[in-house]
């Protein structure tokens, strides 16, 4: 990208061409932090500690609208009439809120100031229920001024949307339409209602949509993250900078710097957040950030919360051993030895005379002279427990940070020097046999717990490595501890020099994302939760780039040496990382390496050469695992119990997994892994096949339909009392096409049950029906499939494949690459159609979901036969599925409204109207507390 991307020669023709140059405000030139705009109010009911709010402030405006339905746009104070009373004081801090947060858009600030300069008349046209006055403020404060007209359609009463604001653009300047260029974001709005009038127009593409197709990470990070605020608000910020670095400066951070700001800032800001609540909280007035990781984490929380007394010190975990000779973990004596040689002429004597020098001698060594040992060990803690009170008072209540904590050293440290308990924050704990001996709070604490049933394999990240390497300081593994305080190692290590200048940069990073949050949201925090960050993390190193590749294909270092307490005592090997262990090629010794999305890991322990298998992501240390630890959530979707008498089965991807029937475990050797590998390798090469399949499927349908209304027709016995719609687009499943009166644009069927019965066969009639249709395939069996060697002999038939026997159903809006949601019905494969085409309005018509209670429409129930299933529980299911559905659209189709006409298992749902031929059929519905659709003049 250059940094006059938008500035193109045919951009600036045609604002030369032009008049009058009219910008639309909202995601052109004004942006706020946030992927989903409402995501305001859920920041603000957060900020504000007001359960509840940003649900009640999105249904008041939708409520206000339809109660004002004759007006094209509706006021800020009309919304807060209509607000209930508990909230109505979150009218001015609504107003404050989006004043902090609106940002001018770099990119369409260069047009801006360049349309001044040519001398150009600039207006600016917005639909908005914000008032006037208070979008004049916050433009002027964005540095957009010297405007001549502000057209807002809240305060004018006309919209874009409905032409009409147009119209009074060109009455009130008195000049014709072709002398107009109008630039906005909105493809109905703001570029094919102002060209049909006449105007020039441009279409914005949103910087936010751009930056999330270029990487796909963050596409993936989003998918995983779709409703966290934190998510929401990362993303659109990481946006921001991506289009601000690259149009103002131009791209002039480094590599590392972007790293830094992009992973170690949100890693560290979390933290921090949560470190400054808890230790408010527990009235702590001297926080102690532990040498290395703690030197990021101390400047951020520095940025966040500068009142609070800290100071940057050291307790690696060495100290144990050289200031009170404990030893936690495995040692090398040899380097033990050493150190203390160095130290006491005696000790240094006595081992010049040792003749044989194995381990076993070296450790007999130790023990034999223990008492000089602890001779220099006791000045060591004398030591360290003059540096440590030289900065901890004796009334400090203290609490000690780190990145995490396994036996709790520098916490120990701390105490044993000081002559007190403390406390600590770490970001993850390890479950081991120190934990109950210490007070502590951890940003996690369910780390790979082998006892533990619900194993949480992401809770480190899948290369904890990574982490430290995003934590780590500029600067030397501690050395030594003298009377002159802290000693850094002198040895010259060219991979330490690089690893420090690289800290040194991801530091200058991160601290410039807290500086950044800080600014934009005034010290508000952004409520990222500790999943947010994993998966965020986890989102880089499954998907690197050739830039990620060629910038981490130099950084060599030693591994051990990350932590200074392990520098002098542990097993020390240099590894060559390429995006630290996210191919099989990197640290560890991998003979065969999936993600966790696909399934088998095997692992060789470096150190130990011991052989761990992991199914799915369940690691197996024994010859047997337990059946229960197959069930868990990790494996959702892909293990079926089958009951057979007294005993049960278990199938793992079809694959049966032999039981004892006594001791309730699985042996290992009975998990055919290739078998599974093969039943994987199937799943994935069908999704790839899908994605394919989709692309033709369903290219050129998204936001085909925008700002349309939409007209679903379902089977179900409620059509009958239905009178169609005029100027809708119509959406049938099944047999709906039964209504001659009803002209479909479009059919769903998913297999021949939902077109014939033993009595009944409609199934020739939908394929000869003049319609675009969409026929799903479920692999369902014979029974069930429609040939593709009938489907050769139609047209206009086009193939979609579900997430039937392939994954769990969700919902997704990437229909031209994903497989639609199944779950019991095609009405909900057709929704995930619909919403595609971003129509304003759904109507929902016999979507009943009472297939084992009602009859079709058409007078027959569905027939059964050969299905092993329940219909009673398909119902069940599937008005579950439209519950999970309202989430997904408010998520993602905020503006688009479904409404349910003559609702039966969807009363409640969503907006519900009624016929009056419904309600006449149907006496003990009170017509006064139910909205009535005239359906046979609704225009």
């Amino acid at each position: 990208m250059t940094k006059d991307k938008l500035l193109l020669d045919k951009i600036k023709k045609q604002i030369n061409k032009a008049q009058v140059i009219s910008f639309d405000i909202f995601d052109t030139l004004l942006v706020r932090p946030y992927v989903r705009p409402t995501d305001l109010f859920v920041h603000m009911e957060k900020a504000y500690e007001r359960p509840g709010f940003a649900a009640e402030r999105k249904d008041a405006e939708r409520r206000t609208r339809f109660r004002h339905k004759e007006l094209e746009d509706v006021t800020f104070d009309m919304i807060y009439d209509e607000i209930d009373a508990e909230f109505k004081d979150m009218k001015q801090k609504e107003m404050d809120w989006e004043e902090m947060v609106l940002r001018a858009n770099p990119e369409l600030k260069q047009v801006y100031d360049y349309a001044l300069e040519q001398g150009k008349k600039v207006i600016i046209t917005s639909d908005m229920y914000l008032p006037t006055e208070f979008l004049a403020k916050v433009l002027r404060k964005n540095g957009f001024d010297n405007w001549d007209k502000l057209y807002v359609s809240g305060d004018i009463g006309k919209m874009k949307s409905h032409a009409s604001l147009y119209f009074y653009v060109l009455d009130s300047l008195s000049i014709s339409p072709e002398k107009i260029l109008h630039i906005g974001d909105n493809k109905k709005s703001d570029m094919e209602i102002p060209k049909t009038i006449g105007f020039k127009t441009i279409l914005y593409k949103k910087f936010i949509d751009r930056y999330i197709s270029l990487y796909k990470n963050v596409k993936q990070f989003l998918l995983q993250r779709p409703t966290q605020l934190g998510s929401s608000i990362l993303i659109s910020l990481f946006g921001y900078q991506w289009i601000h670095q690259y149009v103002v400066h131009g791209n002039r951070r480094s590599y590392w710097e972007n790293l830094g700001y992009y992973y170690t800032g949100p890693l560290a800001y979390s933290f921090m957040r949560f470190v400054e609540k808890d230790a408010k909280e527990k009235k702590l007035n001297h926080l102690l950030f532990a040498a290395r990781s703690g030197f990021i984490l101390h400047k951020i929380f520095k940025i966040i919360s500068p009142n609070i007394k800290t100071n940057y010190v050291y307790a690696p975990r060495f100290f144990k051993i050289v200031c009170f000779l404990q030893f936690d973990t495995y040692i090398e004596y040899q380097k033990l030895i050493n150190y203390f040689c160095k130290k006491s002429i005696k000790i240094n004597k006595k081992y010049k005379g040792l003749y044989n020098k194995t381990e076993e001698n070296l450790q007999l060594f130790f023990h034999s002279n223990r008492k000089l040992f602890e001779q220099v060990a006791n000045q060591n803690a004398r030591n360290y427990t003059k540096y440590l009170k030289n900065i901890v008072k004796n009334d400090d209540k203290v609490a000690i940070i780190d990145d995490s904590a396994n036996t709790f050293s520098g916490q120990s440290n701390l105490e044993r020097s000081l002559g007190k308990k403390i406390y600590g924050y770490y970001f993850t704990v390890l479950d081991t046999k120190f934990t109950p001996l210490f007070d502590y709070s951890a940003f996690h604490e369910t780390i790979y717990k082998r006892t533990v049933k619900n194993n949480d394999i992401n809770t480190r990240s899948w290369c904890w490595s990574f982490v430290e390497f995003l934590l780590s300081a500029p600067e030397y593994p501690v050395a030594d501890i003298t009377e002159n305080g802290i000693v850094h190692s002198s040895e010259k290590n060219e991979y330490e020099e690089y690893r420090c200048k690289l800290s040194g940069q991801m530091c200058n990073g991160a601290e410039n994302f807290a500086k950044d949050i800080k600014n934009f949201f005034q010290g508000n925090d952004i409520f990222i939760e500790f999943r947010t960050i994993v998966e965020w993390i986890n989102s880089f190193l499954l998907n690197p780039t050739d830039n990620d590749y060629n910038n981490w294909k130099n950084v060599t270092f030693d591994w051990f040496a990350f932590n200074s307490d392990r520098h002098d005592f542990l097993v020390r090997d240099k590894y060559k990382y390429k995006l630290l262990c996210t191919h099989k090629d990197v640290m560890m010794d991998t003979k065969f390496y999936w993600d966790k999305t696909r399934g088998i890991i095997y692992d060789q322990d470096a150190r130990n050469n011991k052989k761990i298998i992991r199914i799915l992501g369940i690691p197996i240390y024994k010859k047997e695992i337990l059946a229960s630890k197959i069930k868990t959530k990790i494996l959702s979707g892909l293990v079926k119990k089958v009951e057979t008498g007294n005993n049960n089965l278990y199938y793992l991807l079809g694959m049966k997994i032999h039981q004892n029937k006594n001791s309730k475990k699985v042996k290992c050797s009975d998990i055919d892994v290739h078998k599974l590998h093969n039943s994987i390798i199937c799943s994935v090469a069908k999704c790839i096949s899908i994605n394919d399949l989709h692309k033709k499927t369903f290219s050129g349908y998204k936001y085909k339909y925008t700002d349309k209304t939409i007209v679903l027709v379902g089977a179900g016995p409620t059509v009958n009392y239905y009178q169609p719609l005029k100027n809708v687009i119509n959406v049938g499943t099944n047999r709906a096409f039964l209504r001659d009166d009803i002209v479909f644009k479009y059919l769903f069927a998913i297999d021949k049950a939902g077109l014939e019965t033993i009595s009944e066969n409609y199934y020739q009639k939908f394929l000869d029906y003049d319609a675009v249709k969409f026929i799903g395939d479920q692999n369902m069996g014979k029974y069930f499939q429609i040939p593709e060697s009938v489907l050769a002999k139609h047209i206009n038939i086009y193939r979609y494949q579900t997430t039937a026997n392939l994954i769990p159903s969700t919902f997704t809006k990437n229909i031209d690459s994903e497989p639609l949601g199944n779950f019991a019905s095609v009405a909900l494969q057709a929704i995930q159609f619909i919403l595609y085409t971003n129509p304003k309005t759904i109507y929902l018509v016999g979507i009943d979901c009472t297939a084992s209670s009602k009859q079709h429409f058409t007078g027959a129930t569905i027939s059964n036969l050969g299905r092993n299933e329940s219909l009673a529980n398909n119902d069940k299911i599937n008005i579950f599925a439209w519950k999970k559905l309202k989430e997904f659209v408010e998520t993602y189709y905020p503006e688009t409204e479904i409404i349910s006409v003559n609702p039966v298992g969807l009363k409640g749902i969503f907006r519900d109207v009624y016929t009056k031929e419904y309600l006449y059929r149907h006496p003990e519905i009170d017509e006064k507390s139910v909205e009535i659709i005239n359906t046979e003049n609704k225009e």
